[in-house]
């Protein structure tokens, strides 16, 4: 059953990954692709995306890590 609001935020999301929570959520909810259940993938996307991102942010700006200069997938355009 596809519900048209976003499901609660879970309280263990810290504060980026409530925000990210939010985009994400009213997006999938514009184009109906949300259901009752969607509560832990959606969690889980939002969690592991901002562990991701603040695990690579210290490489990036120590210059270790070298990726595309430019495209969708920089970590620039990711973080937006």
């Amino acid at each position: 059953m596809r519900t048209t609001g976003i499901p609660s935020c879970p309280k263990f999301l810290q504060r980026e990954a409530r925000e990210s929570y939010g985009r994400t959520g009213n997006k999938c909810a514009r184009i109906s692709t949300l259901t009752e259940l969607s509560d832990t993938p959606l969690s889980t996307l939002c969690l592991s995306s901002t562990e991701y991102l603040e695990g690579t942010d210290p490489l990036c700006k120590s210059g270790i890590v070298v990726g595309p200069l430019n495209g969708p997938d920089t970590i620039e355009n990711i973080r937006k």
